[in-house]
């Protein structure tokens, strides 16, 4: 049962206000109440037109959906698929565990769906290995990037080897790459094998004492093309926390800034005294 709108509710209030008001005026009872009257239809005729105009918008989203969805065939039966399968959970299991889990899962996808919208990509650690393989794989141009981790936790296993395939095959490509190595005091034979390596594949080497650095620019992360970084956590083992990818212009300057500053505070590897 649809309730009275509490715009006509007023309304009437205020119409038969206005008639006693006008009647204990000494105004003849027939006009007052025809001034009633009056008042009260212009409060349903603006509350339709109030309905009208809402209803128009809501129908203009409506084809605007639907004329999106026409453009996109594949996102329209994945959209299609999504709905039936979110109304039978509705329907069948109200209110147990996996109708709860599908409110959940519809609204981390929002999220989500508006973060990449926004140029922002949240990435599971599994997945960082392999979207930093694809970021320098489709390099075009340059690529900064700093190594804030132990030569064993990264460079020597094989999906670091793999990694650094694609920079071979980027280098090849005309790819300007340059690399910082943020080091602990001192220097192993792993890492000089490592730095001599990637100087003698052309990778502009640079070396920086970590404690020698400012806080906050002991990080690990790629900037390519200019374009699109990346970021995360990692510490000295290895383990990678919180992986961002963003193609945010501003988050972009904000680490190419970083990466100068940090530039700044380093040396070449050719010219590090402990390369011998």
């Amino acid at each position: 049962m649809r309730f009275v709108d509490s715009f006509i509710i007023v309304g009437a209030i205020v119409s038969i206000a206005l008639a006693f008001g006008l009647w204990f005026s000494g105004i003849d009872t027939v006009e007052s109440l025809m001034i009633g009257l009056l008042g009260l239809v212009l409060s349903v005729l603006l509350d339709i037109l109030i309905r009208l105009q809402t209803g128009q918008w809501q129908l203009l989203d409506t084809l605007g959906l639907l004329n999106s969805l026409h453009k996109h065939p594949h996102l329209s039966v994945k959209i299609r698929i999504i709905v039936n399968c979110y109304l039978e959970l509705i329907e069948r299991n109200k209110g147990d565990l996996f109708c709860d889990r599908s409110h959940i899962v519809l609204e981390n996808t929002r999220i989500t769906m508006q973060e990449l919208a926004q140029g922002r990509l949240c990435a599971t650690p599994e997945e960082q290995i392999n979207l930093d393989t694809t970021l320098m794989k489709n390099a075009k141009q340059s690529v900064w990037s700093t190594s804030y981790v132990s030569p064993e936790a990264w460079w020597k296993t094989p999906e670091g080897r793999k990694y650094w395939d694609e920079n071979v095959s980027a280098l090849r490509r005309g790819v300007k790459i340059s690399r910082i190595f943020i080091l602990p005091r001192g220097s192993s034979k792993e890492l000089v094998d490592i730095l001599e390596e990637q100087q003698n594949a052309d990778v502009d080497v640079w070396v920086a004492q970590e404690k020698q650095i400012p806080p906050g620019l002991a990080e690990d992360y790629m900037i390519v093309d200019h374009k699109v970084v990346s970021t995360a956590e990692l510490t000295r083992e290895g383990r990678i926390r919180n992986p961002v990818f963003s193609i945010d212009p501003l988050e972009v300057e904000k680490a190419k800034r970083r990466y100068e500053l940090l530039l700044g505070h380093s040396v070449r590897a050719s010219e590090l005294a402990e390369l011998e």
